[in-house]
């Protein structure tokens, strides 16, 4: 925590020593802007041939922006939130689920405007329970379980507006677990619980796991083909106290299609590798496995209605 603390610090003196002690009292500099996406899909079958079941599903997206320059000072502030659900029978499950929050914080103090000194923070997380499979009781996470956090300083380059590239050599990132079944079953990378020989709780496992190195986002913004845009993020993270080979990866693409200025189509991919997230399986002798980390992949494709706001 003192660590957390300090760096927090240093990134607030930083903004003090930018502003040069001056409040700031109205919107000048300021620019945002939001999108927010509504899509609805149904179907329903009767006395069909090939079979099908009835379902209803939906999702809903919401990305806003609060960006401020002035003189040598930049701070960008974006949230990503989304939220998906499908019905079959009396059964819902999840589709999509993920809160994101970024803000990066620069100072022009380098004579090359391209480059900048940097305080970044990343945090990400989602709102509800999660399970392996539809119609499981496996809990496999859960709202803080995981949580991210990434806080770090360093360099950011921005040759044009539309990519950027932050450098943080010096990043604290907190991985939380706050359910304290999956944190005593040392999910997501924290310490397990210790258990007697009848399987009882000694030792509640730990709620966070603090790890320390560098953090690289490279961002991609920009419309492609006329009403096509193109947004993207690679984040990497290495820590320096524990096995830095093992790089945490996680790219993320949005595509999106705007037909006219209500409706828009759009293909979201995620890929993920975190060498401290394990999988479970039911192998043929119905006995539950646990298996190392491997890549994860997430598409989800949606149509329907956007309103866009500045």
């Amino acid at each position: 925590m003192k660590r957390i603390l300090l760096l927090l610090s240093i990134i607030v003196s930083i903004n003090a020593f930018a502003q040069d002690g001056a409040a700031v009292d109205s919107t000048e500099g300021w620019t945002a802007k939001g999108t927010l996406s509504l899509n609805v899909s149904q179907s329903s079958f009767t006395n069909w041939a090939s079979g099908g079941e009835n379902n209803i599903s939906g999702n809903i997206l919401f990305g806003g922006m609060a960006n401020y320059k002035k003189g040598k000072s930049i701070w960008d502030n974006t949230l990503l939130t989304t939220y998906g659900s499908i019905r079959k029978d009396n059964d819902f499950t999840k589709t999509d689920d993920r809160l994101e929050i970024n803000s990066k914080y620069g100072n022009q103090i380098f004579k090359n405007k391209k480059w900048s000194l940097s305080a970044i923070m990343n945090f990400k997380t989602q709102y509800t329970k999660g399970y392996a499979n539809s119609g499981d009781t496996i809990l496999v996470s859960n709202f803080m379980s995981p949580g991210y956090l990434n806080i770090g300083l360093g360099f950011n380059w921005q040759p044009v507006d539309y990519f950027s590239l932050n450098i943080a050599p010096v990043d604290a990132k907190m991985i939380f677990v706050a359910d304290q079944y999956l944190a005593n079953r040392g999910d997501y990378g924290v310490d397990p619980a210790v258990l007697d020989t009848s399987g009882n709780v000694i030792t509640p496992g730990k709620n966070m796991k603090f790890k320390f190195g560098m953090y690289v986002r490279a961002q991609f913004n920009k419309e492609i083909f006329k009403n096509v845009n193109l947004f993207t993020t690679l984040d990497l993270f290495s820590n320096y106290l524990e096995k830095p080979e093992n790089i945490d990866v996680n790219w993320e693409l949005l595509l999106t299609l705007k037909v006219n200025e209500w409706l828009a189509a759009s293909i979201n991919t995620t890929l993920i590798y975190d060498a401290d997230v394990t999988f479970e399986q039911v192998n043929s002798d119905g006995v539950t496995e646990r298996y190392g980390p491997r890549v994860q992949f997430k598409e989800v494709f949606n149509i329907g209605l956007t309103f866009s706001f500045k």
